[in-house]
């Protein structure tokens, strides 16, 4: 066996045989329309007014698998008073196990307060 890489990122491996990829690596992908389709309408569930929501800018990262789904974009809807707030920035985080696509409500963030900002700004830039 030998370590490969340094860290947190170190692997161990077979002598001879390479390293798989760290399955949290995430590269630009695009969504199939089920995909697609499943994890807006996860985003849009979250609001106080689903059907509202208008969302645009949406792009993806994805492991080496497929497995992990990483969305972000930009989502305006209504608020309680019935107007619309404006675009905001979310990031949602999507598991695709046997076909399944899931989002956590813990990892779907929309961001309206800074603190939300900055965690959606870190996990979207490029």
């Amino acid at each position: 066996t030998a370590q490969v890489g340094v860290g947190k990122h170190a692997q161990v491996v077979e002598t001879g045989k390479p390293a798989a990829p760290a399955a949290s690596a995430v590269a630009p992908a695009s969504l199939s329309s089920s995909e697609r389709a499943t994890i807006l309408e996860a985003v849009k569930s979250s609001l106080k007014d689903p059907y509202s929501a208008v969302i645009s800018s949406v792009s993806a990262k994805k492991n080496a698998t497929g497995s992990v789904i990483e969305v972000c974009g930009l989502i305006n809807a209504k608020n309680s008073y019935g107007a619309y707030v404006g675009n905001r920035p979310f990031y949602a985080l999507a598991i695709k196990a046997g076909g399944a696509i899931s989002v956590s409500p813990g990892v779907l963030t929309i961001a309206n307060e800074p603190y939300e900002l900055e965690f959606v700004r870190q996990k979207c830039s490029a």
